[in-house]
């Protein structure tokens, strides 16, 4: 019975912090592109942040790699 009511705990905190982030988070895009073609290791790094956000009430911004054609 002790390991059911921890495992509801546990479901249940992970779901209320994943609610809170969500809130608290903006959500944008990034890509990377070399800054040149001799691989000196170099490169440019891009961010789209959508503008149906409100980010100066957000905290954080998580960036995720966006698909590229490269």
């Amino acid at each position: 019975m002790y390991y059911l009511i921890f495992l509801g705990g546990v479901i249940l905190g992970t779901i209320l912090t994943n609610a809170l982030f969500y809130m608290k988070c903006g959500r944008g895009y990034f890509t990377v592109i070399p800054y040149d073609e001799d691989d000196t290791g170099f490169y440019k790094v891009n961010i789209r942040i959508p503008s149906d956000q409100d980010l100066l009430k957000k905290d954080k911004i998580i960036l995720a790699k966006e698909n590229s054609q490269d």
